[in-house]
């Protein structure tokens, strides 16, 4: 039982303890000296409930309840916040001689990941459901009512626009669970030169209604990085069309590819740089959630899934995502990859 994975103590039909093990004695916060009875657990167990905590004697509660129920096994979820965030997970069980074991597990990551599923799913359900809305509505309205062919044709593009929308928005959630789920196991991982992979991401690449283009700075010819074309395309694409839609006064969109060495190895990037709206310390910090946007308007169109893929393919090639932004300055995404030594064309 010391080396478990579940935490463990055995008390009497009194609340005397006769064991416990190690990792019960670090859930409950115990110290080094071990407790006796069943009060010097629920000391330390109450010490690291919140103050507003309303089930005091949470131990004792559960031993009670064990020996006064017809079940003979109970269980209880306990958020603590001392001296850490963390929750745990206890259960008591009554055994034919009146002992009464309790077996606890650390279940905060758990917690965590349902939350976020739960989170996930609710915005995911919001999202599809307002552009769903409206084609359901603008059909309807085509359905039941004579309308003006002008109106009509209003109404088709409007019914047009929202499909789209729902489109990407699906796409977009299927290709990020399609990576995160196989942690780019399927990624097609070979040596390109930066220029190919800034080749590639502006090959047919264009903006409906706007004739900007893509500015190039310095691209390196001679570096190379261990990555999957298509995906890293695929990322850059959607750093470029942010670009793009949030800077809708106009300027400069810029590329170039830049290195750099830290700790003793070479890492190069490709750099995209807008002098658009540009993002305030707050929303800077939540630029990688699922379907976080930061102007969330409506004016510009997006599903707040874009960086998120973003980030998932850069770390997933071994890189990482650099990104400076300054309110009303524009916005400055860097991916970077390692280069090894090996990989410099000379």
């Amino acid at each position: 039982m010391a080396l478990s994975e579940l935490g463990c103590l055995v008390l009497d039909t009194d609340g005397q303890l006769s064991y416990i093990n190690p990792l019960m004695c670090s859930l409950l916060g115990m110290p080094s000296d071990n407790p006796q009875n069943l009060a010097d657990l629920d000391e330390h167990m109450q010490a690291r409930l919140p103050a507003h905590e309303p089930r005091r004697r949470p131990l004792l509660r559960l031993f009670q309840q064990v020996l006064t129920h017809q079940e003979r096994n109970t269980w209880s979820t306990f958020k603590l916040t001392q001296p850490h965030a963390q929750v745990v997970q206890i259960k008591a069980k009554r055994l034919s001689d009146g002992q009464v074991v309790m077996y606890g597990r650390d279940v905060t990551v758990a917690e965590e990941l349902d939350r976020r599923r739960h989170e996930f799913l609710s915005v995911a359900a919001h999202e599809i459901r307002t552009p769903l809305a409206s084609v359901f509505g603008y059909a309807e309205l085509l359905i039941k009512r004579q309308l003006s062919a002008a109106k009509q044709q209003d109404l088709l593009g409007i019914i047009h626009r929202q499909a789209g929308q729902l489109v990407t928005l699906i796409n977009e959630l299927l290709d990020l669970s399609r990576i995160e789920a196989r942690r780019g196991v399927d990624f097609n991982r070979q040596r390109c030169t930066l220029a190919h992979l800034v080749e590639h991401a502006l090959s047919d690449w264009s903006v409906p209604d706007d004739a900007r283009v893509v500015k190039l700075g310095s691209v390196h010819t001679d570096v190379s990085v261990w990555v999957d074309p298509d995906k890293t395309r695929q990322a850059l694409v959607n750093v470029l069309s942010n670009a793009f839609k949030y800077s809708p006064q106009g300027g400069d969109i810029e590329m170039e590819t830049v290195t750099k060495s830290l700790a003793d190895r070479l890492w190069a990037g490709i750099r995209v740089r807008d002098h658009g709206l540009g993002m305030s310390a707050s929303e800077m910090e939540r630029v990688f959630e699922k379907f976080y946007r930061a102007h969330p308007t409506g004016v510009i169109p997006g599903t707040g899934l874009g960086m998120s893929l973003v980030k998932e393919i850069t770390e997933l090639q071994d890189g990482h995502v650099q990104l400076v932004s300054e309110l009303g300055k524009g916005t400055e995404i860097t991916l970077w990859f390692p280069a090894r030594l090996g990989d410099v064309v000379s």
